[in-house]
């Protein structure tokens, strides 16, 4: 899903909370790829934005207000929390999960969990 509402919730004066309105947009630049069941939120004010030649794999979640950089590679079951911004040239692995409001520069390689650990030489 494209421009689907951010989470933007804030607290009323019981305490309850309240959604946030959210009316940013979604830019996406040429030559991108958006997999299978990825969402990408709009942003809470101005525009989340997939920059050029940026390729998303299944199953990504970008947040409100995120950036990810020109030409960069974004693996299955990562997230990009919202008003995080991804530098250009960027490798992010799967299942990687980026804190909100977070800065990474440009040719900057995430990688996920470790999936298989070598048994010690015996």
């Amino acid at each position: 899903m494209i421009g689907a509402d951010g989470y933007g919730f804030t607290a009323n004066e019981k305490g309850e909370q309240e959604k946030m309105a959210q009316i940013g947009n979604v830019v996406i630049e040429d030559d991108v790829e958006i997999g299978a069941n990825c969402t990408i939120d709009r942003a809470t004010l101005g525009s989340t934005f997939i920059r050029k030649g940026a390729k998303l794999d299944n199953l990504i979640q970008v947040g409100h207000n995120a950036e990810i950089g020109e030409h960069t590679l974004v693996v299955s079951q990562a997230g990009i929390a919202g008003s995080s911004k991804v530098g250009r040239y960027c490798q992010i692995g799967g299942q990687v999960g980026i804190a909100g409001h977070l800065t990474a520069g440009d040719r900057v390689k995430i990688a996920g969990p470790e999936r298989h650990r070598q048994r010690p030489a015996r």
